[in-house]
């Protein structure tokens, strides 16, 4: 994820993120996402895709154990940081 390009924000404006992954009956992973803002999706620190509604069904993900990083950006996906560091929650 590249952060050259990034939009700065105050504490308090900070949006609120919250991440869940749910195993399924399938072998594969549901993605929960409490957010406020537009979000991008990272699977080992390689873009999985873009974020626009609550739920992800992840069903394409690498073998073994999966870093799973999800950072907030804004609309023209800038990404949203707060004193040089970005909005991101890691599972």
């Amino acid at each position: 994820m590249s952060h050259d390009d990034f939009l700065g924000i105050e504490a308090a404006s900070v949006p609120k993120l919250n991440i869940k992954v749910i195993k399924d009956r399938m072998a594969c992973y549901n993605l929960q996402v409490a957010i406020e803002g537009n979000a991008h999706l990272y699977a080992n620190g390689v873009k999985f895709g873009r974020l626009h509604s609550e739920w992800m069904h992840l069903d394409a993900l690498p073998s073994g154990e999966i870093l799973i990083e999800v950072s907030l950006n804004k609309n023209e996906h800038r990404p949203l940081v707060l004193v040089g560091t970005p909005v991101v929650q890691i599972r």
